[in-house]
């Protein structure tokens, strides 16, 4: 965590302070004292304020300010103790022309306050919430405003601070920061180390050692050389961006985006043999680096500035780097921090480098450029203009699911929406989470800095679990009558992060469909049992309808829920059906597999045995007789009836009793010899009554002829 005090002689600060009762007259910026507060004596306007501005080009912009401090050193203090209170200033002030009259307004939205003793010395007050926005680019920084938190005349709060002119350096107004870069979605260029390298054995080649860096990195370069010649290199990816020569050293200047590892370049100079040195910065979160001024000074001279101009935007890093071909020392421009100096022997240069951080400022003066050396030569400057990789963060709207869904077995949760980034190319990767289970892409795209990227995943709910096709996407089972949330977001690719949407929901668990009445035992029955029933589904699925007799399939069909059923034996399956203990079963199964069951036991008895054709026989004319032969038992007790008829496609046919020729295995003769339907036909009908019998009537099969 970098930390820097900032104060007079290493940055630009102004101060003055205003006085209500002398409202036009300015109250002199190069004062070597503050006041406010008022004397207390009710004097009308009586009323002291104060006004202080650091520059914070050391201070990298959008950074995290931990700590701010304030040093005031109070030579003379009130009776009591009373509230100072600080803001920051809204508009720009001259410290030579300020007074109360034309004093800037301040923004009461950010406000400091430090309750001071009377006792003098140093006073430290907190002021990170006003550097944060500062630094944030949220609000300009124009200074600060220092005066009583409550204004009276009538109260003595009147307090005196040493100025920044005042003789004692170590009492003048300091700005102590502490702060962090953040590691992801850097807005600033970040300055991560600097290296110089020379080569004493004259040479036409260079080969410059740099540091290791980083992919995406940037490299800005000086070489330096004591012959007028063109200086190239054939290294991949360096880009030159100038040179000049003022008759004793020639300075040229390169960059490149780094590949990553060891990017050492080699140079080479159309001038001949010469020494070199090198000086090399390795910078991250850069988007372009370009020259704004290279030139050495036209004399002998100890300060050399380049002509004030114009930044392509704001929030750039400006950088210098210096020669001189003698050996001393460079103090930098004022607000800009010293990166690198020293003598090189082997090329008699001197060479440094600076960096200041110019926030808001989308313009620089000579001022800002000014650098010093510690004796009269000829001096060189190459500034640079390098602009950061100002990501915005994603944006994410969500259209689907809505909030507090309750999901049943099969229910799909759609995940739906856009998402924005301003930046274009931008590689945005939309993501979610159920609960704190794995995290999983929704979708992606690239941007183009305004159309929306679309996305769409459909999440089922099955056997307690989300599924993301085949994909379990928690890898637990989702408990019931528990909130669950699924959040959603959106990141790209230079550490940007939309905001997370959430979404709650519930699950049920798949229950089987329900059959409607209970199981039942039927008892002892003599006829086919005939039994209705309905299905419904808890969660309105489908469902399948299988209808058993003793484990054997009557039927299967796809059911209605709520549509009313019977469940029979049909007569040919009843009439095989032994006398004994029979179950027959409903079973519902719906599209997950879950199943319930309704089972009706019964034992089959019977007295009787009645049977007749399904289908008569068609005969072509009026059959005259018939053979009926019966395989089967007929105990001693039971009764045997069997009838026939040759009209059996009349409405009321004539049946006729053929039992005795039956039971003596003869033909009968047909007494009937009419009908009233278009064609002649036979039919059987056989009713065995057991009566007495106490043994089994038996029925194997029958037979028969007609003529």
């Amino acid at each position: 965590m970098p930390s820097v005090t900032l104060w007079k002689n290493v940055t630009s600060i102004k101060d003055a302070y205003v006085f209500q009762a002398n409202p036009s007259y300015p109250q002199a910026g190069l004062e070597s004292y503050l006041y406010v507060g008022s004397h207390g004596g009710g004097g009308a306007g009586d009323i002291y304020r104060s006004m202080v501005y650091f520059d914070l080009g050391q201070i990298p912009n959008n950074v995290i300010i931990n700590n701010a401090t304030l040093y005031l050193n109070q030579s003379q203090g009130p009776f009591t103790d009373t509230t100072l209170a600080l803001y920051p200033l809204s508009a720009d002030w001259n410290e030579i022309t300020a007074n109360w009259g034309n004093q800037p307004s301040y923004n009461s939205s950010y406000k400091a306050t430090a309750t001071l003793g009377t006792n003098t010395g140093g006073k430290y007050i907190d002021v990170k919430n006003i550097v944060q926005a500062w630094v944030n680019g949220t609000i300009p920084n124009y200074g600060f405003l220092i005066k009583d938190d409550v204004e009276s005349t009538s109260k003595n709060s009147f307090r005196t601070f040493e100025a920044k002119d005042n003789t004692n350096t170590i009492s003048q107004p300091q700005l102590i920061i502490d702060y962090t870069i953040p590691s992801t979605g850097k807005k600033q260029v970040v300055i991560e180390s600097n290296f110089a390298s020379g080569k004493g054995t004259p040479s036409n080649t260079f080969t410059a050692t740099i540091q290791t860096a980083n992919p995406g990195d940037t490299y800005i370069i000086q070489v330096i050389n004591a012959v007028n010649g063109n200086v190239t290199t054939s290294s991949p990816g360096w880009v030159k961006l100038g040179q000049s020569w003022n008759g004793f050293v020639c300075a040229a200047y390169f960059t490149k985006i780094a590949s990553g590892g060891n990017d050492s370049p080699t140079f080479n100079t159309t001038g001949g043999n010469t020494t070199w040195y090198s000086q090399c910065l390795r910078l991250s979160n850069v988007k372009s680096v370009s020259q704004l001024f290279n030139s050495w000074s036209s004399g002998n001279t100890t300060q050399f500035s380049a002509t004030g101009g114009s930044l392509s935007a704001s929030k750039a890093l400006m950088i210098g780097m210096t020669a001189v071909p003698t050996s001393g020392s460079w103090t930098p421009p004022l607000s800009a921090n010293e990166q690198y100096d020293s003598y090189d022997s082997t090329t008699g240069t001197t060479v440094s480098s600076w960096a200041k951080y110019m926030y808001d400022k989308t313009t620089y003066s000579a001022s800002d450029t000014t650098s010093t050396f510690s004796q009269s030569n000829m001096l060189m400057l190459a500034l640079f203009e390098v602009q950061p990789k100002t990501n915005n963060p994603p944006t994410l709207t969500l259209t689907s699911p809505t909030d507090n869904q309750t999901l049943a077995e099969g229910n799909a949760l759609p995940i739906q929406g856009t998402a924005a980034d301003q930046d274009v190319n931008d590689n945005v990767v939309i993501k979610y989470q159920i609960n704190n289970g794995p995290i999983r892409n929704a979708g992606s795209g690239v941007s183009d800095g305004s159309t929306p990227i679309s996305f769409a995943r459909t999440l089922t709910y099955s056997g307690k679990r989300l599924y993301d096709g085949t994909t379990d996407v928690v890898g637990s089972d989702l408990a019931e009558n528990v909130d669950h949330f699924l959040k959603v977001w959106a990141e790209d690719d230079q550490g940007g992060k939309s905001a997370e949407v959430t979404r709650n929901f519930r699950v049920i668990w798949n229950r089987p469909p329900t059959i409607s009445g209970t199981d039942t035992d039927l008892g002892v029955i003599s006829d086919p049992p005939s039994l209705t029933y309905s299905v419904s589904d808890p969660e309105g699925q489908s469902f399948t309808i299988t209808e058993y007799l003793d484990g054997e399939v009557l039927r299967t069909f796809s059911g209605v829920a709520g549509q009313e059923y019977t469940v029979t034996i049909p007569t040919d399956k009843w009439l095989r059906t032994s006398l004994a203990q029979h179950t027959l079963k409903v079973r519902a199964t719906d599209s997950a597999g879950q199943f319930s069951e309704r089972t009706y036991t019964f034992t089959r008895t019977d007295d009787r045995i009645v049977f007749e054709l399904d289908e008569p026989f068609l005969t072509d004319a009026k059959a005259n007789r018939v053979l009926f032969t019966l395989d089967g038992v007929i105990p001693t007790g039971a009764t045997l009836l069997v009838e026939a008829c040759n009209n059996a496609f009349d409405a009321a046919p004539t049946w006729e009793d053929i039992t005795g020729p039956v039971s003596a295995g003869r033909g009968y003769v047909f007494q009937n010899t009419t009908k009233t339907a278009t064609d002649w036909g036979i039919n059987i009908r056989v009713k065995i009554m057991k009566g007495t019998a106490t043994e089994p009537v038996i029925i194997n099969g029958f037979g028969g002829a007609f003529d």
